[in-house]
């Protein structure tokens, strides 16, 4: 009963709950204003997202798109889409965020540390920080998934 009047106030208010993983385990639910953030939603077609090439040493052929980002008004998490064409890799790399990966199509491998695991379409990957990583393609098509990392602090 408590709940639902909450619920409804909350709601009212243009409050919504997100859930924040603690270091550690557990997690904590808060509440974010989307008035105050002056958060948008954003719906599109992944053909109206410009395709930029990966610039990186230690890349061939890779390409990325950003379909929701912080400039889009996402608070926590950027997800893009990265093309890999056949013979084609990502830098062997480590950053201090975490993947989420989703692999729409195409055949290949990831390295994660000293592990090679085979992908196709319906693969998912997650690597933790701080660990080493590639994405290959080993297909004759394109290597195309959805990754999802956090959106990083501004310099």
């Amino acid at each position: 009963m408590q709940t639902d009047k909450s619920s409804k106030q909350l709601a009212s208010q243009s409050l919504k709950p997100a859930f924040f993983l603690e270091k550690g385990g557990g997690f904590r639910l808060l509440f974010l204003s989307l008035k105050e953030k002056n958060m948008k939603e954003k719906v599109t077609h992944i053909a109206e997202v410009p395709q930029e090439k990966v610039e990186m040493d230690g890349v061939k052929d890779a390409y990325i798109q950003w379909l929701i980002s912080d400039k889009d008004g996402a608070p926590n998490f950027a997800m893009r889409r990265f093309v890999v064409k056949a013979g084609g890799y990502t830098p062997y790399h480590h950053h201090p965020y975490e993947h989420e990966v989703l692999v729409l199509s195409g055949k290949g491998q990831v390295r994660i540390g000293d592990n090679v695991y085979e992908l196709h379409s319906g693969s998912v990957v997650f690597v933790p920080p701080d660990v080493m990583h590639q994405f290959r393609n080993t297909g004759d098509g394109d290597l195309e998934f959805i990754c999802v990392i956090p959106n990083q602090p501004k310099k």
